[in-house]
């Protein structure tokens, strides 16, 4: 998958870094964190026409075993 390269922090005009979650509720999400300031910055969301077979976002022409769509 793609994500978006550079993400910068509207705090501090710092790179973001691509972080997972070990949240209870988000456990596994992936994110974007400053790696200067330490703030979330957003969802990491795959580019568009992309999958996360985790969250079920479907890809145009993709075969999926799980949820059997092609």
């Amino acid at each position: 998958m793609h994500y978006e390269v550079t993400v910068i922090c509207p705090q501090c005009m710092r790179k973001a870094k691509i972080k997972v979650a070990r949240s209870r509720d988000n456990s596994g999400g992936l994110f974007y964190k400053c790696i200067g300031c330490g703030k979330f910055i957003k969802w990491a969301m795959p580019e568009e026409g992309e999958v996360s077979s985790e969250k079920g976002i479907l890809m145009e022409g993709h075969d999926c075993h799980i949820c059997s769509k092609n």
